[in-house]
């Protein structure tokens, strides 16, 4: 399945710190696709060579951050996929590297898809009072019709 960049939560603003990129994360649902770029400037470095890599790689772990991909590149136009480890995310992230089952992996599935089925109910339920509130409205001017006409 293709994926869209509107899928994702885009964050181009460079961030002054790494404690700030970990709240950017924790704000963004412990899911961020940042720009290596970004990635690379927080390390005041001006190229993104393997000793650089390695410091950015090592500074996320120290935050408790993992990444997509799990080698990061060395082109500062490319994108990473950042996540929260401990997440429902990372348990996704971790069973499809590992190959592997467990209870982490099937709460994170069941609370993906619950998520989603929740917003949808929420989604009909709003959708279902405008639809009442709208046919109260109806209902109202025609009551006044009939009025009009009786008199």
């Amino acid at each position: 399945m293709a994926t869209n960049e509107a899928d994702f939560d885009w964050v181009a603003d460079e961030h002054s710190t790494w404690q700030e990129l970990d709240n950017t994360v924790r704000m963004h649902g412990d899911v961020l696709r940042v720009a290596m770029i970004d990635l690379r400037t927080l390390t005041g470095k001006d190229r993104l060579k393997v000793r650089v890599i390695a410091d950015i790689e090592q500074m996320l772990a120290n935050l408790g951050i993992g990444h997509l991909p799990s080698e990061l590149r060395g082109n500062q136009d490319a994108t990473a996929v950042l996540y929260k480890l401990g997440s429902p995310a990372a348990a996704v992230i971790e069973a499809v590297r590992n190959g592997t089952s467990s209870d982490r992996l099937e709460q994170a599935l069941r609370h993906l898809n619950t998520a989603k089925s929740t917003s949808v109910q929420r989604e009909y339920s709003i959708k279902k009072q405008e639809l009442a509130e709208q046919l109260g409205i109806l209902d109202g001017v025609a009551q006044e019709i009939r009025n009009i006409i009786k008199s």
